[in-house]
This record gives structure tokens, C-alpha cells and sequence, in this order.
């Protein structure tokens, strides 16, 4: 496709700031990209001492700042707790578990829409008791509760999560995540319905107007529906989200390309290529607990149709615009 119109180049929205308050009890799961003591000191975990440790940091004329290192390693000055480091920033929202990335790209869509200039209900903060993930469950059983049924957690031995002794794969969550989740018929399995993500987000947008769809890269047509459709509902201020394979997007860096990871990521920002619009370029925000895949980044149309046909096939939707 060539002789594109320049007027019609890019469109991107308004996104929110996230300010976030560092909690031991969020660890291990969201883990913050960077910490910073009130002293304005770089803050990392020292996992001999079992302890934050806020390192040496020296600052330039222009306020740049640079961790100081002795071979190699940073210099450490004195331990800290979550009180001594100040709040941090992300890109978006962070899924509170690693099965409700639906519910919570449904509340940062909401979120979006409301900092857009749209009028949208205002959404509960509710509290449950949540299993971090079926993964954490010894026996498969998400009533038990006890600790003893928290399987990852052996001092002795390496887990896929890696679990300290004062955090738990049950707890209370107390989140408007948590009302999504419900709106949106999520289980610990995830929410692989798409429906029910657009259902979610129109039980408390005024509007109403999100659709789920199919699609898919062998479909004529397809590709040019998602171009259409994302560009046009971002100019109108509302964002999309995509269900996709993250394991095949770019951003992701992984080997088992063909292995589906089910995932939701919103667009914010899309970019018209001059000359192919398989190679347009969409901003997305994706709210992965993991705090180096989390955050906003690029995906091609290209890349995201393939991802989407990979984690789409023979379920309720894709696409929600």
C-alpha cells in the first residue's frame, strides 16, 4: 500500500500516570523496575542479607544519576524497608494475579476512556481471598486455604515461583481488579471468554459500545479490519485490547514461539506505515505482573494479527474494540 494520507499518519491517547506505593506483600509478583530511597539512593534486593539495600548512587550536574560499583558490583550503604522508598511509576495498570490480565486491561481501558473525556460508572474496590495462581495450589483445590497447601515455598529447593517465607499464594486481595474479575467470569484458569472482557468494561462504561470479534491472519480482509478499527476507535478517544500469543510478540524474546500464552494487552497508540500497513505500528500497554515484559512497547500489525490468530482459535473473540 503506498501514497498513504500523511494527515492520517498516527493517532495515540492520553494515558494516565501510575503511581504505585512499595509493599512487601506484593512481592514476588509485582516486582517494581526500579526502586529509590528517600535519600535518592538506587535501591535493590540483597538475597545473602535477605533485605533491601539501597546503593551507593552519585548525580551529575544535569541530575543524571549513576550507581557507583566496585568490581562489578553496586556498593551497598544501608538496609531499607518499604517505608524508606519512595512511590514508583508504571505505564499502566499490574495485574494483581497472574490469571486476571482480562479484568485488569478491561480497568485500564476504563481508566483510559475516563482520562479521554468519556463518561464511565465508578467501579468498586471489592475484597477476595485469591490463589495467585492454579500453579500455587498443592492439591489443586482453591478453597484450602491452609498454608500448608501452598506448594512453592521449600527453602531447600528451586521453584517456579520464587516465593520468600512472609509472602503467601493465598491472600486477601483488596482491588477494583477484583470487581472486573467478577464482571468478567474469570476463574483461576483466566478469562479465555473475550466476551466477557467486553462485557465487563460496558457493565460501567455509560456508553456501551465495546464488540468482541474474531480474527484471524488467514481470513481476507482481516488485517485491514484490525487497522481500521483500532485507528479509528483511538481517534475517538476509546482504546482496544487484543487477546494474543505473547510468547510470538517480539517484545516477549522467547524460543516456543508456537506455544499459545493467552494474554490482553490495550492499545493506546498506532502509527501508519508509508508504505505496507502490514508494517503499522501499534503502542500497547500490557499490565504483566512481570515487571520486565509489563509496561508499554511496539508491536507490528503484522506481529499482533499472527499473535491474536494464535491465541484466538475456536474461542469467544479476539478483538474487543
Amino acid at each position: 500500500m503506498t501514497g498513504r494520507d500523511p494527515a492520517q499518519a498516527s493517532i495515540s491517547l492520553n494515558v494516565p500516570e501510575y503511581e504505585y506505593i512499595f509493599r512487601l506483600r506484593d512481592l514476588p509478583y509485582f516486582r517494581p523496575k526500579e526502586l529509590w530511597d528517600l535519600r535518592g539512593n538506587w535501591v535493590d534486593y540483597d538475597p545473602l542479607q535477605g533485605v533491601f539495600m539501597a546503593c551507593k548512587t552519585e548525580y551529575d550536574d544535569k541530575g543524571k544519576s549513576n550507581v557507583v560499583c566496585e568490581n562489578g558490583e553496586a556498593v551497598p550503604l544501608y538496609p531499607v524497608t518499604e517505608t524508606d522508598i519512595m512511590p514508583y511509576k508504571e505505564d499502566g495498570l499490574v495485574q494483581i494475579t497472574d490469571y486476571n490480565c482480562g479484568p485488569a486491561a478491561a480497568l485500564q481501558t476504563l481508566e483510559l476512556l475516563a482520562f479521554n473525556g468519556h463518561a464511565i460508572l465508578p467501579v468498586p474496590t471489592k475484597t477476595k481471598k485469591l490463589w495467585y495462581s492454579e500453579e500455587c495450589c498443592a492439591d489443586g483445590d482453591p478453597e484450602n486455604t491452609d498454608l500448608s497447601n501452598q506448594k512453592h515455598y521449600d527453602a531447600g529447593k528451586v521453584h517456579l515461583y520464587a516465593h520468600s517465607p512472609y509472602v503467601q499464594c493465598y491472600r486477601a486481595y483488596s482491588d477494583k481488579q477484583i470487581a472486573m474479575m467478577e464482571a468478567a467470569g474469570t476463574t483461576w484458569c483466566g478469562t479465555l471468554d473475550a466476551k466477557g472482557v467486553a462485557v465487563a468494561i460496558n457493565q460501567y462504561f455509560k456508553e456501551k459500545q465495546y464488540i468482541h470479534m474474531d480474527i484471524k491472519e488467514s481470513r481476507a480482509g482481516d488485517i485491514k479490519i484490525v487497522s481500521d478499527r483500532t485507528f479509528e476507535n483511538l481517534r475517538l478517544g476509546y482504546p482496544v485490547i487484543y487477546m494474543v500469543n505473547v510468547k510470538s510478540l517480539v517484545h516477549y524474546d522467547t524460543d516456543d514461539v508456537n506455544e499459545p500464552a493467552r494474554h490482553y494487552i490495550t492499545a493506546v497508540g498506532y502509527r501508519r506505515s508509508r508504505n505496507c500497513q502490514q508494517d503499522d505500528v501499534i503502542t500497547v500497554i500490557d499490565p504483566n505482573y512481570n515487571y520486565k515484559k509489563r509496561g508499554k512497547y511496539t508491536v507490528t500489525l503484522q506481529e499482533l494479527v499472527h499473535s491474536m490468530t494464535q491465541a484466538g482459535v475456536d474461542l469467544n473473540g479476539n478483538f474487543i474494540c
